[in-house]
């Protein structure tokens, strides 16, 4: 694998060093939840302010609630059809996210998928989520 240019959102994420993606979390010092992005206004479960938290980068594992597939292009980056899918990250954070299959029916609720580097056209990389299996 070549090895991607910067992270177009390096708030969200990071180059893992086994060529995937970590996701960066606000761990939350009053509760001890997790809230994604790290870059939020505060803890989503109890309120506390961001600064009472901190950054935790964890391997961008996640599992499929549902996912649909996306046949219009909402973006010049991202060329149509798609499949977006409502993730499960760690404690219990959901999110919308792009995924790295042809379509919808490469997936499964449960499904395992793992944040792995798309590299855009000016050589930064973004996230997209594979299947398990085709992540490493």
């Amino acid at each position: 694998m070549n090895h991607p240019g910067e992270p177009v959102h390096p708030a969200l994420y990071a180059l893992a060093e086994d060529g995937t993606l970590d996701l960066l979390y606000l761990a939350c010092g009053a509760c001890g939840a997790l809230t994604f992005p790290s870059s939020a206004y505060g803890c989503r479960c109890c309120g506390a302010a961001a600064e009472a938290g901190h950054t935790q980068r964890l391997a961008g594992r996640a599992r499929v609630r549902q996912m649909v597939t996306v046949h219009q292009a909402l973006t010049p980056a991202l060329a149509a059809p798609y499949v977006v899918a409502e993730l499960e990250l760690a404690g219990g954070v959901l999110e919308e996210a792009v995924l790295d299959v042809r379509h919808e029916g490469d997936l499964a609720p449960g499904m395992p998928v793992r944040a792995v580097p798309a590299i855009m056209p000016d050589g930064r990389f973004t996230c997209r989520f594979a299947p398990l299996e085709d992540a490493a």
